[in-house]
């Protein structure tokens, strides 16, 4: 017989077991970092294995749902509805998204989830470099060169102002800030935590002010570029190839499609197309007010 518990350290060899199954790739420390900021149920059979999953992310002004999984040979019996039900009812009063696979879709809709956008979910095996002028709307502000090797940057050249930096804890409380403006809700802890975890991070400052940032966190395969927080899509862009030529690896990023400009680079950097999945949304009409400075998300599942 199934019981629905709360899901705590204890159960991450299953989780991992279980997103093994379904041909995920999440590893201890993400999943401890999920059940740290989130909290999650799940079904566990008589043996004490966890065969479904599914954890919310309460901030403050919204909550976003990820880790949703149902064990293959459990399928069919209502698991992901339930355990779905039961994480909502954590945060009855906050509109509650989420990104949806297309297996999970006609659940989310039939709970009455409704889809208010969709991301473009890139891959790479590695970085490719390029070369070109980077542009914003007051003109041009750097020139990037880049070596045949990924890693080598032969010159950088910033105009007006504009300097990238590592991440200090100094710089947390306007990350913070900046973060809450770009997707509509505060989410200190999980920032906190995500910086922390980040594999690299960097801030994009202008005449000494942080007016964006960006963080790379390492997974069991792909090094996952975001959240991406700037001005404009072509200081973005200079975030997102400074993260991504410091790895010799796979790397990911999803990128809300609206990004048309990011979206557009990403081909020609090595990225391909894995899929569009929609972003889905239970309690309101659509997410809360965010500013167009959001250029990738920290992941599907935290938003």
């Amino acid at each position: 017989m199934l019981q629905l518990v709360r899901l705590d350290e204890g159960h991450i060899e299953d989780l991992v077991a279980l997103s093994t199954k379904l041909g995920w790739d999440y590893a201890p420390p993400e999943l401890r970092l999920l059940l740290t900021v989130g909290i999650a149920y799940g079904h566990v059979n008589e043996e004490g294995r966890v065969v479904s999953s599914a954890a919310v992310f309460p901030y403050e002004g919204l909550a976003s749902i990820g880790g949703v999984m149902v064990d293959p040979s459990q399928r069919r019996q209502g698991l992901g509805t339930k355990v779905m039900e039961r994480v909502l009812e954590e945060v009855p009063d906050i509109p509650t998204m989420l990104c949806a696979t297309a297996q999970g879709k006609f659940l989310y809709e039939a709970m009455g989830f409704h889809t208010v956008g969709t991301l473009h979910k890139y891959l790479a095996e590695r970085y490719v470099p390029v070369k070109e002028t980077l542009e914003t709307a007051e003109g041009p502000k750097l020139e990037l060169f880049r070596a045949g090797n990924a890693h080598e940057l032969e010159a950088l050249r910033f105009d007006d102002g504009f300097d990238l930096a590592p991440i200090r804890s100094a710089d947390f409380e306007r990350i913070l800030e900046l973060d809450a403006l770009s997707i509509g809700a505060r989410r200190r802890k999980f920032l906190q935590m995500r910086i922390a975890q980040a594999s690299d991070g960097m801030v994009l400052r202008k005449a000494g002010e942080i007016v964006g940032f960006a963080l790379a966190v390492q997974g069991p395969i792909y090094r996952v570029i975001g959240p991406v927080v700037a001005p404009d899509a072509q200081l973005a862009l200079m975030l997102v190839e400074h993260l991504a030529r410091r790895h010799d690896g796979a790397l990911r990023i999803d990128i809300p499609t609206e990004q048309t400009e990011l979206v557009e680079a990403m081909p020609l950097r090595g990225f391909h197309l894995a899929n569009v999945p929609p972003i889905m949304l239970i309690g309101g009409e659509q997410l809360p007010p965010r500013h167009s400075s959001l250029f990738a998300i920290s992941s599907q599942a935290y938003g």
